[in-house]
């Protein structure tokens, strides 16, 4: 998901639909999302998630053949996440989901002044 960072064109400000727009795009985001959305909450730490590489490395061995590989790290440690009170007194306010303001960005002054 972090790779979605486009811009709106005409306010160079990040446009709220085109996360969605991505997702609805691109179907292998299906199980990424679905663990954004789950309930699994917020890792307590790095060492109680597992973790997983987005890319496929080629790799050779000492005969020169190769493989196609991909890394999977599993916790020894249990998952462990953190509640939605104490995420929420970690991250210094409410969850990101129950903002309804505007979309904040640091450009949008200067449009307004470059308009002018």
């Amino acid at each position: 998901m972090s790779c979605q960072k486009s811009l709106d064109n005409s306010s160079s400000c990040k446009d709220p639909d085109m996360f969605w727009d991505f997702l609805s795009l691109t179907p292998e985001s299906i199980h990424q999302v679905t663990i954004l959305f789950s309930d699994r909450g917020t890792p307590a730490a790095y060492r109680h998630m597992n973790g997983y590489s987005s890319h496929t490395y080629k790799r050779y061995n000492h005969r020169g053949e190769y493989f196609w590989v991909q890394y999977h790290f599993k916790t020894d440690q249990k998952i462990k996440n953190l509640t939605l009170e104490d995420s929420t007194r970690m991250s210094g306010g409410g969850p990101r989901s129950r903002y309804t303001g505007p979309v904040p960005c640091h450009r949008t002054g200067r449009l307004s002044e470059l308009d002018a």
